[in-house]
């Protein structure tokens, strides 16, 4: 009978650093004919990867706590002011963190209490985010009901609007 594989994959993570990608792959995926034999084993394929660049810190994933410290930091954004994502990483110790801080902003519409995220900007004062909102002119129109004037999708003014929670709040 056919080969039963599962198709899937596993990180064993431990220290920011992935220790084992382990991936199980469906031979009806890469074989119309099933035939191959390389791909009849029933034992998943290791590597080893450490320290990749390309690679989201997991061990920032994983601690919930983390997203958490970026809401907190981001409720406390005054109106009529922007910060950077860059900036929030800073300000709660994760300096290089600025992509994972984006991954927080993705996720902050089902957190509560709601999280301003209208107010987070790229380094540039660009909205970056936008397309998360729904319709992404809302990002703009939340900023401008707060003071805050938009052309082309950047911030104008922006060191004038710029909030550095570093040098603002104490954590």
């Amino acid at each position: 009978g056919p080969l039963e594989m599962t198709s899937g994959i596993d990180l064993i993570i431990q220290e920011s650093v992935i220790l084992t990608f382990k991936i199980t792959l469906a031979p009806s995926r890469l074989c119309e004919h099933n035939r191959c034999s390389r791909f009849k084993q029933s034992k998943p394929t290791h590597s080893i990867i450490q320290n990749s660049k390309y690679l989201p810190n997991f061990k920032l994933m994983r601690d919930l706590s983390f997203f958490e410290q970026v809401y907190e930091v981001v409720r406390l954004i005054p109106k009529g002011h922007v910060t950077s994502y860059g900036a929030i990483a800073a300000a709660i110790g994760a300096k290089k963190a600025s992509r994972m801080v984006g991954y927080a902003m993705n996720n902050s519409h089902v957190v509560h209490p709601p999280v301003p995220a209208h107010r987070v900007v790229n380094r540039q004062g660009l909205l970056t985010g936008r397309h998360h909102f729904s319709p992404p002119e809302l990002m703009e129109q939340l900023l401008q009901e707060e003071g805050i004037e938009v052309r082309n999708n950047q911030v104008q003014d922006f060191q004038k609007h710029f909030w550095d929670p570093l040098s603002e709040i104490q954590l």
